[in-house]
C-alpha cells in the first residue's frame, strides 16, 4: 500500500515536470526542498500573528515557530549550495540512509517526511487557528 501511494507521487511529479520543462529532480527539490516547508512557515507565521491576544498559545506558538524555523533553516542550509538536480540527488542520498537508521526504508521515510509530517503540521495550524476563533468569538459575545 505505502509502494503503491509512493509511485502515485512520483507519477503526479512526473506530469508536474512534463507540464513545466523542469526536469523530476527540479521539480521534487521546488516541492518538498523548498516548497514545502515555506508554505508551511507562512501558515505557522499567519496563525503566530493570529495569536497575538492570547498569551499563552502566543508563547507556544512562538516556541514552535523557532523550533521550525531552526530545523528549516538546517535543511536550507545543507542543500542551498547545490543546484535543484544535484540538491534532490543528495536529499536521495540522505533519503536512503535516514530510511536505513530508522528502518523505514526509503518508500516510508518520504511518505513520512513529505505527506504525513506536513499533514500533521498543517492540522495543528488547524487546531491553533480554531482556538483563537473560539476565543475570540467567546469575547465578543454580550453579557446577557
Amino acid at each position: 500500500m505505502l509502494y503503491i501511494l509512493f509511485r502515485l507521487c512520483c507519477g503526479i511529479i512526473t506530469l508536474i515536470s512534463y507540464c513545466t520543462g523542469f526536469t523530476y529532480e527540479e521539480v521534487n527539490s521546488i516541492l518538498f526542498i523548498y516548497g514545502e516547508p515555506i508554505i508551511i512557515g507562512l501558515c505557522n507565521l499567519f496563525i503566530l500573528l493570529k495569536s497575538f491576544n492570547h498569551k499563552l498559545l502566543c508563547v507556544f506558538i512562538t516556541l514552535y515557530n523557532i523550533f521550525y524555523l531552526f530545523v528549516i533553516s538546517k535543511i536550507f542550509i545543507h542543500y542551498i549550495p547545490y543546484s535543484l538536480h544535484n540538491a534532490c540527488v543528495v536529499a536521495y542520498k540522505d533519503l536512503e540512509t535516514l530510511g536505513s537508521i530508522t528502518g523505514f526504508g526509503y518508500v516510508g521515510i518520504n511518505l513520512f517526511l513529505f505527506i504525513i509530517l506536513p499533514l500533521l503540521l498543517v492540522n495543528l495550524n488547524i487546531v491553533f487557528y480554531a482556538i483563537i476563533k473560539r476565543n475570540r468569538n467567546n469575547k465578543t459575545q454580550p453579557l446577557s
